[in-house]
């Protein structure tokens, strides 16, 4: 990709009335840095959704937030998914603890048990859980 690619990405500006930040860019200018940097602009400002870009000396055109997020390169979150090697915050591993019903004995798990409000069974409601030591 180059910067003619990013010119095919602008719309006509609208009313002339209409105000949008502007930025000129070099016609030889590097892609990705431009794209990095209104990457950031846009993530930096929540309300803004557009500005106006002006390539070298061509006639300016409107770039918006979605058609700058369009334009990154994906970003590979693994095979499964953004969730790929997390892990909490922790210097030991996460210890799954085991939760009984008292009911009917049911076996359930939890990644944390507060004893001020522990679980309940969902088949036998108000049932509180046992944890298994």
């Amino acid at each position: 990709m180059d910067i003619g690619d990013l010119q095919h990405h602008l719309t006509e500006p609208g009313s002339p009335g209409e105000a949008h930040p502007t930025v000129i860019i070099a016609r030889d200018a590097p892609v990705q840095p431009v794209l990095d940097w209104l990457t950031k602009r846009f993530a930096e400002a929540d309300d803004l959704a557009t500005v106006t870009v002006r390539i070298g000396d061509s006639h300016p055109g409107v770039l918006t937030r979605a058609a700058i997020l369009g334009l990154q390169a994906p970003v590979s979150k693994g095979v499964f998914g953004g969730g790929d090697y997390t892990q909490l915050p922790g210097l030991s591993p996460v210890t799954v603890l085991r939760l009984r019903c008292p009911v009917d004995g049911a076996k359930f798990s939890r990644y944390f048990y507060d004893e001020a409000s522990p679980p309940t069974c969902p088949v036998h409601l108000g049932t509180v859980l046992e944890l298994e030591l």
